[in-house]
């Protein structure tokens, strides 16, 4: 052969491999110990240990995820950010309660040089789910181009111990890899600007669900724990209180609270409270505090002040159901989020904790039509949190329930029908 035929030759030898390896499922593969992910063959590689125990492990948060690789490729993404959120919204789907990103990084932002255990107890949770980012480049080859993502996570207990841990690179040489509905949290569904973005976007989301995939779920569901108890947007959440001045003495309270900052949230409303016993809004914003950070029957006491003081808004009603729910009052639950959807039927964080209450309640047929709605509300809306929620939550009802599995399949077909897909 002409040594100045080699390039090409190379070149179309490496296309051979990519067109033969195209559309093959990785295989997943146990191992001992993690190693270099294969340019080509696409496979994950997990590892757990032995003293992994998904029924015990209640709880885990998503923690930092770092670069890890030299690439200029893909530099107007925020990588860190849009794996995160990925991994966050699949992890979602395994059963395990989670912790609101913004707690967890009000957390890691005070702990300064704090082990993962000390963390893990501030946050009252079992395992800290971490991630690097070993690549995330685009290769051009003659008139082909490739874009990969290569992520290794790793999830470790409160001895410092590595539980489970994973790693592979997804890449577009398989083939199309269809952006799945469990993709949206992400952000896939607006944040595309261009076509590579795109095949980016497919690639996060390929990554996070086939890694995820090998972390065992866990079987048994506290649907309490299903329920969305952050804060929602601030925006028309005041209402008339004592004085204008009233009112914004509490939005401190409020960006605290936004933040994570559950504690210190609750000492900066109680102190409103102190300045001025009739506003309404400070016990709301206490009521929210104290539920965020697992003090529910404070909260409902707080709530049942914010309704009776003036502040009957959805969102009220709604954090004190959450409450309820909490302290096994199904009952009451049910009334007070009936109540706030009520008040505000459009709204997808209603709808779905709705749905909560109603799967709690073991109406599952009407949970299923409240997932739906809160599914069909957020994808007018491009809440992609709350679709991500709704769409997940059919489709674990959807095991036992006729409803909910019809309703997940039409749910999922216009995701992707807004997709493009």
């Amino acid at each position: 052969m002409n040594t100045s035929q080699l390039p090409k030759f190379h070149s179309l030898t490496l296309l051979t491999l990519i067109f033969l390896s195209a559309c093959k499922t990785p295989a997943y593969t146990k191992v001992a110990e993690l190693g270099k992910a294969d340019a080509i063959k696409p496979e994950v590689q997990y590892f757990i240990a032995d003293k992994f125990d998904a029924q015990n492990l209640n709880c885990v948060a998503v923690g930092k995820v770092r670069k890890n690789h030299n690439s200029d490729d893909f530099v107007g993404l925020d990588q860190r950010l849009l794996v995160r959120r990925s991994l966050f919204g699949v992890l979602s789907a395994k059963n395990y309660e989670d912790i609101e990103l913004s707690r967890v990084d009000h957390v890691l932002s005070k702990s300064g040089g704090t082990t993962t255990a000390e963390i893990l107890k501030k946050l009252d949770c079992d395992a800290m789910l971490s991630a690097e980012i070993l690549g995330f480049e685009n290769k051009y080859y003659v008139a082909y181009s490739i874009t990969s993502v290569e992520l290794k996570t790793e999830l470790t207990d409160k001895d410092g111990d590595i539980l489970w841990s994973a790693r592979h690179r997804a890449s577009s040489h398989e083939g199309a890899i269809p952006l799945s509905p469990f993709s949206i949290i992400s952000g896939t569904l607006i944040a595309a600007t261009n076509r590579q973005d795109e095949v980016a976007f497919q690639m996060i989301d390929a990554a996070s669900r086939r890694i995820l995939k090998t972390l065992p779920d866990r079987k048994e569901i506290d649907v309490a724990n299903e329920i969305i108890s952050e804060l929602p947007g601030v925006d028309g959440l005041k209402v008339s209180s004592a004085s204008n001045e009233a009112a914004n003495s509490n939005l401190s309270a409020e960006t605290l609270l936004a933040k994570g900052a559950y504690e210190e949230a609750l000492l900066e409303a109680k102190a409103n409270i102190a300045t001025n016993s009739d506003d309404a809004h400070a016990y709301y914003v206490a009521a929210r505090a104290s539920l965020m950070s697992g003090r529910y029957d404070e909260s409902i006491d707080l709530n049942l002040n914010a309704i009776a003081k003036g502040f009957k808004a959805a969102e009220a009603y709604s954090s004190l159901g959450i409450a309820y729910l909490k302290t096994d009052n199904l009952r009451l639950a049910s009334a007070a989020i009936e109540k706030a959807t009520q008040l505000k039927p459009k709204s997808a964080y209603l709808r779905y904790n709705l749905g909560v209450v109603r799967e709690a309640d073991q109406k599952l047929s009407a949970a299923s039509e409240a997932y739906f709605d809160a599914g069909i509300i957020s994808l007018e809306q491009n809440d992609l949190d709350r679709l991500y929620r709704s769409f997940s939550s059919l489709k674990k009802l959807g095991a036992q329930n006729n409803d909910a599995q019809k309703r997940c399949l039409q749910l999922g077909a216009l995701i992707s029908k807004r997709a493009g897909n």
